[in-house]
């Protein structure tokens, strides 16, 4: 018996209505989500209706996909922090893609924000696995430093850092991440220099808005005050 193909394309109703591809959705929703976590964001953009509004539009066209399922759960957990919600989120889409490197990693994300680091580790270290050439392997890595320095394993938190760096994911909260494990390793030059990469990849970084924004406990935020960062 044949089975029929799932479609993951709609055509709303409306004469000249164009058609809506999940994969498009989910894909400028990604490209939203980066913007807003890497400080490139507009002021003037309706950041919910363009990641989780396209996010649930492609859920609900390709219900099987992991990709909104992911992008969802990395919006709710990193830039809003309705952790809870977000790690509910990768559950969700684990639960129809249990071999989801994707899914993995932002259920590592939402762990991490709910102080649960070993287990965000395995996560990662499980994602990793399942695809090590992966582009996002940056994005991962820089994941791990946070699990690491959430775990107190400094040296391992500087290695992740410089493996995100390496596979090309030069972004200030990497470079920040970066400075919190040198300096809590008492590498005040490194924890220095990385700070000046952080500001030179976003003027406005600062103690400040690590708290506000990113939410980082006081630990890291005392780190960042060691390491030379400006506190507004």
């Amino acid at each position: 018996m044949s089975s029929r193909p799932v479609s993951t394309s709609i055509r709303p109703f409306g004469r000249g209505s164009p058609w809506i591809n999940a994969g498009a959705l989910s894909g400028d929703a990604t490209t939203y989500l980066f913007d807003k976590i890497n400080g490139w964001a507009s002021a003037n953009v309706d950041f919910d209706a363009k990641i989780l509004g396209q996010a649930d539009r492609s859920i609900a066209i390709a219900p099987n996909d992991p990709e909104p399922y992911n992008i969802k759960s990395l919006y709710l957990s990193y830039v809003l922090h309705r952790t809870e919600e977000g790690l509910r989120a990768a559950n969700a889409g684990l639960g129809l893609n249990p071999g989801s490197a994707l899914l993995y990693h932002a259920s590592a994300v939402a762990k991490n924000q709910l102080g649960m680091y070993a287990e965000a580790k395995s996560d990662v270290l499980h994602a990793i696995q399942l695809s090590p050439r992966d582009p996002n392997l940056g994005v991962w890595q820089s994941t791990l430093t946070a699990s690491d320095i959430g775990l107190g394993h400094f040296d391992d938190a500087i290695d992740d850092s410089h493996r995100a760096i390496d596979a090309g994911y030069r972004t200030f909260p990497v470079y920040s991440n970066l400075a919190v494990a040198c300096a809590m390793s008492n590498r005040i030059d490194d924890a220095r220099a990385a700070v000046a990469e952080a500001l030179k990849l976003n003027p406005k970084y600062s103690v400040k808005l690590m708290s506000e924004r990113y939410h980082k406990p006081p630990a890291v935020l005392e780190a960042l005050r060691k390491a030379g960062a400006p506190e507004e």
